[in-house]
C-alpha cells in the first residue's frame, strides 16, 4: 500500500484558509537524536532530518514551518523575542527536550508572546515521573508518540489557529487574511 498525503484524505483536516506560519523550536540534546534510545525515539535520525520531515507535514497542512534548535536556552529565548513577538509567527510548537523541568525562563518567554504553543515530546512523559515547566502554559500538549507527536502538534495548532472562538489567539496577519 503507498502512502497517503494529508491532501489525499476525504475528509478535511483544516477548516481555514490562511497560510500559518509556525515556529518549531527543538531545546537541547536534539541535535544527539540520531544517538538516543531507538524504543523511546524511534529509528535513529538527526534533528534535521525531523525537522525536515515535520516542514513536509506542515505543508501539506498549509503551514510554513520555521525551525530553531539550540543547545542553549538563551539562544532560544533570542530567537523567540527576534522572530515570535512580532508579526513573522502565528503559533508555536516546542519540544524542550533538557529544557523539560526547568525551563522557566524560556516558558515566560513563550508565554509573554500571546501566541498558541503546543509542547511535544517524543516519550510520554507523564509515566516518566518528570513534571514540565512547560505544559501550564502551553495551549496544550502532544506526547509519547515518537515523531508522530510532531505531527499531531501540527494538526492541533493549526485547527486552534482556524478556530476563532478558541483562547490564546492573536488576530491573523494582514497579509494571510
Amino acid at each position: 500500500m503507498s502512502p497517503i498525503s494529508v491532501s489525499e484524505l476525504s475528509f478535511p483536516l483544516r477548516v481555514g484558509i490562511c497560510r500559518w506560519r509556525i515556529a518549531l523550536i527543538n531545546g537541547p540534546n536534539m541535535s544527539n537524536l540520531a544517538n538516543r534510545d531507538p524504543a523511546r525515539f524511534g529509528p535513529p535520525q538527526t534533528i534535521g532530518q525531523l525537522e525536515n520531515w515535520i516542514a513536509k507535514i506542515g505543508a501539506q497542512l498549509g503551514l510554513d514551518v520555521t525551525s530553531m534548535h539550540s543547545n542553549h536556552d538563551g539562544e532560544i529565548i533570542d530567537w523567540v523575542q527576534e522572530h515570535c513577538y512580532g508579526t513573522q509567527i502565528d503559533g508555536i510548537v516546542i519540544n524542550p527536550a533538557g529544557l523539560t523541568t526547568y525551563g522557566d525562563h524560556v516558558r515566560h518567554c513563550l508565554e509573554e508572546t500571546q501566541l498558541p504553543c503546543i509542547e511535544v515530546h517524543f516519550a510520554n512523559i507523564a509515566v516518566t515521573g518528570h513534571q514540565s515547566v512547560f505544559t501550564r502554559t502551553a495551549t496544550g500538549i502532544c506526547h509519547g508518540f515518537r515523531k508522530h507527536s510532531f505531527s499531531a502538534a501540527l494538526v492541533a495548532i493549526a485547527g486552534v489557529l482556524d478556530d476563532e472562538t478558541f483562547p490564546k489567539r492573536r488576530p491573523p496577519h494582514p497579509a494571510l487574511s
